[in-house]
């Protein structure tokens, strides 16, 4: 199953629904057993078309200008993908913010600079060896992390800005007992 997206209501629904953020800055709306009922577009994004793609028994919520990025390997699927998205562990995991791990490639001084720098992201660990740092950012700022990330080309698509190698979701940790 493909297609568009719908605008989700600004009132709470009955049952719990929650706005689940992703990497792009845009919300998922889901209701309490998971299933999407909205998509909420940030601030400056609502032309970008997303698509709902049912793979196998996942379910993706990929705004275009992620697509390529995902095709490319720059960007993990499992961003969008709203089994991994509304995993307890994770959404706990990421009460504070969006976890992420950005690996850097080539001269990637002022990509991690500008990187850190957006908005209020904070450093939360640095893997040298990796070439990759641990970034959280608030709900607030994402779009921010998004566009330091990406790179809008002339033909209005995003690649991954220079010096950016991969972005990735950090896996939830396990609970201690």
């Amino acid at each position: 199953m493909t297609g568009p997206a719908t605008a989700a209501s600004d009132t709470p629904r009955p049952g719990g629904d929650q706005r689940i953020p992703l990497v792009t800055g845009d919300r998922v709306v889901v209701n309490a057993e998971g299933r999407m009922v909205g998509f909420e577009a940030a601030r400056g994004r609502e032309h970008i078309p997303v698509q709902v793609q049912r793979i196998k028994d996942r379910t993706l919520v990929v705004p275009s200008d992620a697509q390529p990025l995902i095709a490319a390997g720059r960007l993990d699927q499992r961003l969008f993908d709203l089994d991994v998205l509304t995993d307890a562990r994770l959404r706990e995991s990421h009460r504070d913010g969006l976890k992420l791990i950005v690996r850097y490639e080539g001269g990637a001084g002022a990509a991690r600079a500008e990187v850190r720098a957006a908005g209020d992201t904070q450093l939360r660990r640095t893997f040298p060896t990796l070439g990759a740092d641990a970034i959280r950012t608030s709900p607030d700022d994402i779009t921010k992390v998004w566009d330091a990330l990406t790179d809008r080309r002339s033909s209005g698509l995003r690649a991954s800005a220079p010096g950016i190698g991969t972005v990735s979701r950090t896996a939830a940790s396990p609970r201690r007992r």
